[in-house]
């Protein structure tokens, strides 16, 4: 009995193995970089890519007035999940080949449009991009593979813009507890150097 567990698992491993769905991710000159809000300046390994899902479809988004797009996007932590967080190198590229294999992440489906979320430590540059006419940037039916390169599609940014097959994030204001954050490093950076002043 033990003998036929271990041969049907051995059989089935292959099987499960075919029947998952890899999501790869290219950041290069070719297939399409990230740059700064001044659209000159490449991403470097202080930001960070998620790639994930919206809680509403692509299509369901565009039909918002623009109001409710700006609405939406303002509460973007949110409304985007993310099913995988990875850094830049500092030359601004990043290739993950997979980025996930796996099943289809639950909550999700196949179909569904992926973006990639790009965003810097500090949150003070921003931006959500992803690319339309393609099925590279939907969640693929499993077995299938998704390859999310700018210049895969036409890119489209719902945060920041686009420039060619490049991608250029916007310029945010961080939240409140990010000035709250920044105003006690700087004091307790005061009490340290008076510290030092008086002995």
């Amino acid at each position: 009995m033990k003998l036929f567990r271990t041969l049907a698992c051995s059989l089935l491993l292959p099987v499960a193995a075919i029947a998952a769905i890899d999501v790869n991710i290219y950041v290069s000159v070719p297939d399409g970089l990230y740059f700064e809000s001044d659209g000159a300046t490449r991403v470097d390994d202080s930001y960070t890519l998620d790639w994930g899902v919206l809680s509403i479809s692509f299509a369901d988004f565009t039909n918002l007035t623009p109001q409710e797009q700006i609405a939406y996007l303002a509460d973007i932590d949110t409304n985007f999940t993310s099913l995988g967080s990875f850094q830049f190198n500092s030359d601004g590229t990043l290739e993950q080949e997979p980025a996930y294999r796996g099943d289809v992440p639950v909550g999700t489906s196949p179909g569904d449009q992926l973006y990639t979320l790009v965003k810097n430590a500090l949150g003070t540059q921003l931006g959500l991009f992803t690319a339309t006419g393609t099925a590279f940037w939907t969640m693929p039916a499993s077995p299938g593979e998704a390859n999310l390169f700018l210049e895969a599609g036409t890119p489209t940014a719902l945060i920041g813009s686009t420039s060619g097959v490049n991608g250029i994030l916007a310029d945010q204001v961080p939240e409140p507890s990010t000035y709250a954050f920044l105003a006690g490093v700087m004091t307790l950076g005061l009490v340290a150097y008076r510290r030092r002043q008086k002995i």
